[in-house]
């Protein structure tokens, strides 16, 4: 059993993959914008982080820009309805499945 964090601005999919997720026996925490993500991250022990890449301040995949000290890694999956060449290529460079 996976500790998953999933942050996106529209509650609905929220709901949706914590739906999902519990049913396959994981436990659930959930975020609807990037300031309160980084609070989680900060307070809670997570094993995995599921992100909207919209998601401001918290991009796909969790900026540092936000101040706060990251103490660990995670695995790292980002979503996004809006896709393009040019993200998915910065988001690689950028290490997004390493946080």
């Amino acid at each position: 059993m996976s500790r998953i964090l999933v942050v996106d601005d529209e509650i609905r999919y929220c709901q949706i993959l914590d739906l999902m997720l519990r049913h396959e026996n994981h436990e659930v925490v959930t975020a609807t914008d990037g300031q309160q993500a980084a609070r989680l991250v900060d307070e809670q022990e997570l094993d995995v982080i599921i992100s909207d890449l919209s998601c401001l301040p918290i991009t796909g995949w969790i900026s540092c820009d936000t101040g706060m000290s990251w103490r660990r890694r995670f695995l790292s999956f980002v979503l996004t309805a809006f896709g393009t060449i040019p993200s998915a290529v910065e988001m690689v460079r950028e290490g997004p499945l390493t946080i």
